[in-house]
């Protein structure tokens, strides 16, 4: 019994610290050192318009962080040689005008002395919009976690679902298996449950019984004559003996 009830136990405080740890783990990999934005921010922008990327980092200093872009195989580095134009009151931001197909790229923020990146923005040039089948361009914010986010959120679901079943199937075996060893171990346990269930039927027999009521005057006054007579005819036999 004690063993079963520490297995429980045991199972279930490493079922709740993995779910935990989980949730750090996730938690930790979810914050990025820095947060690139699009401005303005919609994802849809028409051709020849403009645009802004916004590289926000944490703590707010951003020295050292640079804005990239990939394109296919090829690594650009810089908002100049990206074709924007660098805001000289706010270095954060890169500002793109007459938006067309040579903006196409996934776009990010990093550090190259410290090795950290910011969060990943993917813009498309589309000739036709699928709605209103007129030039535009196509802006979508991708986040690299996307499909981390989704494995995570099964992992996590799996393990809540562990954690009830888990819990449900202790709360279960545990009574189960407990009045049975209390039976078989441990006779006083026994003793009281029979004294019980024996109080309990006493006393609903006790009041079930009817109550035994006294005897009605009217009956006493029927009884006294034939009791005299009975007396009399004692007496005759007697005297005729």
């Amino acid at each position: 019994m004690r063993f079963l009830t520490a297995v429980c136990y045991f199972v279930l405080l490493s079922t709740w610290l993995k779910h935990g740890a989980l949730n750090e783990i996730r938690e930790s990999k979810s914050k990025k050192d820095a947060s690139l934005e699009v401005r303005p921010d919609s994802r849809q922008h028409l051709r020849g318009k403009e645009f802004t990327l916004h590289c926000s980092v944490n703590g707010g200093n951003s020295t050292g962080w640079i804005l990239r872009r990939l394109q296919g195989d090829q690594k650009d580095s810089g908002c100049l040689y990206l074709n924007g134009t660098k805001s000289t009151d706010k270095p954060e931001e890169c500002h793109f005008s007459d938006i067309d197909s040579k903006n196409n790229g996934l776009y990010w923020c990093e550090s190259l002395s410290d090795n950290k990146t910011s969060n990943t923005v993917n813009i498309t040039v589309t000739r036709k919009d699928i709605s209103s089948k007129s030039e535009v361009t196509l802006l979508s914010t991708v986040n690299p976690m996307t499909k981390d986010n989704s494995t995570s959120d099964s992992e996590e679901e799996n393990q809540s679902g562990l954690f009830a079943w888990v819990s449900g199937l202790c709360m279960l075996l545990v009574p189960l298996v407990t009045v049975p060893v209390l039976w078989i171990f441990f006779p006083s346990f026994r003793e009281k449950l029979y004294a019980c269930t024996n109080g309990a039927y006493r006393r609903e027999r006790v009041q079930q019984e009817m109550p035994k009521t006294k005897q009605d005057a009217t009956e006493i006054q029927w009884d006294l004559p034939w009791m005299e007579m009975d007396n009399l005819l004692g007496k005759q036999q007697n005297a005729g003996r």
